[in-house]
C-alpha cells in the first residue's frame, strides 16, 4: 500500500588496514517504513470483534528498520534490519542481506 524511505549519506570514506586492507566509501543509511496487505477471496481488511465489538485491521501488516547501501560498481549489497507490525504487536528483529539496485 505504501513504503516510505529516507535515504542519507553515512559514511562518505572508509579505510582498513588490518586485517585486510579495504577501501569503501560512498556507503548510504536508510530508515522506511512500508505497509501492505496480502489477501485471497477471503480478504476483510476489517473485522468486529464479536465480544468487544472492537474493529481490528486483520489483513494489514507494517514494516519499520533501519539498513545499509554499499554501491560496489556493477550492483549495490544491502543490510536491512526491521520488524514486522500487526495490530497483535511486533515480531523479533529480522536482518536482511540482498543484491540488487534500489527502486
Amino acid at each position: 500500500m505504501t513504503n516510505y524511505e529516507f535515504r542519507f549519506p553515512f559514511v562518505n570514506y572508509l579505510a582498513l588496514g588490518f586485517p585486510l586492507r579495504i577501501i569503501l566509501g560512498n556507503i548510504q543509511g536508510v530508515l522506511f517504513i512500508d505497509a501492505g496487505a496480502a489477501w485471497d477471496d477471503n480478504f476483510q481488511f476489517r473485522s468486529t470483534d464479536p465480544v468487544t465489538g472492537l474493529t481490528d485491521f486483520d489483513d494489514f501488516v507494517a514494516t519499520y528498520g533501519a539498513g545499509l547501501r554499499l554501491n560496489i560498481g556493477y550492483t549495490i549489497i544491502r543490510f536491512d534490519a526491521a520488524k514486522d507490525y500487526t495490530m497483535h504487536g511486533s515480531s523479533d528483529w529480522q536482518y536482511y542481506i540482498s543484491l540488487g539496485t534500489d527502486f
